[in-house]
C-alpha cells in the first residue's frame, strides 16, 4: 500500500512538471517589442549613458533588459509574471575573463511602456571583489529597432 501511495504521489508531481514549465513559460512581462532606452545608476556613481537595446521576444525571455556587447552572460529567469520578472545572471568581460560577476535584477512593470528595476552585483577581479547595488529605468521608444540589435 506504501509503495502504491508513493506511486500516485511521483505520478503527480512527474505530470505537473510540464504544466508548470509551460505556465513559466507563457508568463512574460507585459511590456512592448522594440526599441528601448535604458538608464543604469549605480550606488555612489550616478546615472549611466542611456543605451538602446532592441527587446525581442527572445531576449524578453531571458530577461536581457540589460545586455551588454562586451560581456558574456548567462542569465536565468528565476521568477516571471505580467508585471515582474526576475533574473539571475553570471558574466564574464569578453576581452578580459578574469574580470567576473554574479547578480540578481528584478524588473517591475511600470505600464507597457516602462520598466524599472533593481540590480545587486558582485564583481570579482584578478581576487579582489566588491558589491554594487543599482537601478535601471528604461522606456519604450519604438516598435522599429532599425539598426539596433
Amino acid at each position: 500500500m506504501r509503495r502504491s501511495i508513493i506511486r500516485v504521489v511521483l505520478f503527480a508531481l512527474a505530470a505537473s512538471v510540464p504544466a508548470a514549465i509551460v505556465a513559466a513559460q507563457a508568463a512574460k512581462p507585459n511590456v512592448k517589442l522594440g526599441l528601448w532606452e535604458t538608464v543604469m545608476t549605480m550606488e555612489n556613481m550616478g546615472p549611466g549613458e542611456p543605451r538602446k537595446i532592441c527587446i525581442t521576444a527572445a531576449k524578453l525571455a531571458t530577461g536581457a533588459f540589460d545586455d551588454s556587447p562586451d560581456q558574456d552572460c548567462k542569465r536565468t529567469v528565476t521568477s516571471s509574471t505580467a508585471s515582474s520578472m526576475d533574473v539571475s545572471e553570471t558574466c564574464a568581460r569578453k576581452a578580459d575573463p578574469g574580470v567576473t560577476g554574479t547578480g540578481q535584477l528584478h524588473l517591475q512593470v511600470v505600464s507597457p511602456e516602462s520598466v524599472k528595476g533593481t540590480l545587486a552585483t558582485k564583481l570579482s577581479m584578478t581576487g579582489r571583489s566588491m558589491t554594487m547595488n543599482g537601478t535601471l529605468t528604461a522606456k519604450f521608444v519604438s516598435a522599429d529597432c532599425g539598426n539596433i540589435k
